[in-house]
């Protein structure tokens, strides 16, 4: 997501180019759609953000609480077993 808002940023670059057109300072291309590229990234990560901390928190109550404690397969130590 922050890569693309870079890339859909840029043509606030070429303010400096145009005078007339949506190139221009009150232009559409170069400085509301950025305007709005920056504020609908910035609306996107608040909500990742707050969902990643809820889905952190729920998982941090449930190992607290004891339910859902099952151990991670991938972090567990394999013993070997005999005659296999």
């Amino acid at each position: 997501m922050n890569v693309g808002a870079g890339f859909l940023i840029f043509p606030a670059a070429l303010i400096a180019f145009f005078r007339t057109g949506p190139f221009t300072y009150a232009g559409i291309g170069s400085f509301w759609f950025p305007v709005f590229i920056f504020f609908g990234e910035i609306v996107v990560m608040i909500v990742v953000s707050f969902k990643v901390i809820n889905q952190q928190a729920a998982r941090e109550q449930a190992l607290l609480d004891g339910a859902g404690a099952t151990p991670d397969p991938s972090t567990t130590a394999r013993t070997p077993v005999a005659g296999t």
